[in-house]
């Protein structure tokens, strides 16, 4: 909404300043006047401009922040009233899952068991060419406080999405079921549509936590009739490195195409919504990453004073 008044006062600024200018050109004003008088207007336009957006993008930036400690207080709310009442409290914003998510969980499961194959693999070969490269990171802080900030910020990134809806499912506290949509624009200036499917189950062992999770993402517009499946795997550990003390969070995703229609949709328009997909996840693991540090650095700091 700011950026849209921001836009429009762009517009009649600029109306302003061709009426000025065709005034000025109408008194028969010489150009190297008329020229200084031009330029003098449009700094003064461009600078403007220039701080209203940084003022809006810095009321952004805090708003968002805002609503990410609220969520974050509000589930430790929700988890110590849990605990003295004995119940589980259950939003009003959830339903109950459909049929095919049983199965989904099910997948889960089986890729849980398959962590340690997936870690240890080497995806160099044709084949594995839908296989990422493994992220990894040590952050500051206990496995089971790393964990918990974790899953928070995931949870807190499913509901800020356009459209979202939350499942009701038997085990809320280590599984997520979600749909929602993203709005996203090509290079091109059209927009398109992604409906995604989401979920997440957490496994706890003695000396580790696994997160798995599966995504089905459908494309709008002209990537309309093309699916991807996407499995992916987050095993957190504590460090043994004296250097690097910590948490360690390493994560490995798995992504193919899935034909459901005919005609299959052209390779070339499948590899773009492939690569797409790889950019939109890269850009959500960065800000999930820089907000995990964050959280965790600040909570750090709170311990050390």
């Amino acid at each position: 909404m700011i950026r849209d008044d921001l836009r429009r006062q762009e517009v009649e600024l600029r109306q302003q300043l061709l009426s000025l200018r065709r005034e000025i050109k109408a008194k028969s004003v010489g150009p190297n006047a008329s020229g200084y008088m031009a330029f003098l207007l449009w700094r003064d336009l461009a600078a403007r401009l220039q701080q209203e957006r940084e003022d809006a993008e810095t009321q952004q930036q805090e708003l968002r922040v805002m609503a990410n400690r609220q969520a974050m207080y509000i589930s430790a709310l929700r988890d110590i009233l849990t605990k003295k009442i004995g119940d589980p409290i259950i939003s009003p914003f959830t339903i109950e899952p459909v049929a095919p998510f049983s199965k989904y969980i099910q997948q889960l499961e089986t890729s849980f068991h398959q962590t340690d194959e997936v870690f240890r693999a080497d995806y160099k070969h044709e084949a594995d060419k839908r296989f990422y490269v493994r992220s990894r990171l040590v952050l500051p802080s206990s496995l089971s406080e790393a964990n918990s900030v974790m899953w928070q910020l995931g949870q807190q990134h499913f509901r800020d999405s356009q459209d979202y809806m939350g499942y009701d499912i038997d085990d809320p506290k280590r599984t997520i079921v979600t749909n929602f949509r993203d709005t996203n624009v090509l290079e091109t200036g059209e927009t398109f549509q992604l409906s995604r499917w989401c979920i997440v189950r957490q496994f706890v062992q003695d000396d580790h936590i696994v997160n798995t999770w599966k995504c089905i993402s459908e494309g709008g517009g002209i990537f309309s009739g093309i699916k991807v499946d996407e499995r992916g795997w987050c095993r957190l550990y504590s460090s043994e490195d004296v250097m690097e003390p910590g948490t360690v969070v390493e994560m490995c995703v798995h992504r193919v195409p899935i034909h459901t229609g005919n005609p299959t949709p052209q390779e070339s328009i499948v590899d773009t919504f492939h690569n797409l997909l790889q950019k939109i996840s890269q850009e959500t693991l960065v800000n999930l990453v820089a907000n995990l540090e964050s959280v965790v650095l600040e909570k750090a700091l709170t311990n050390i004073s």
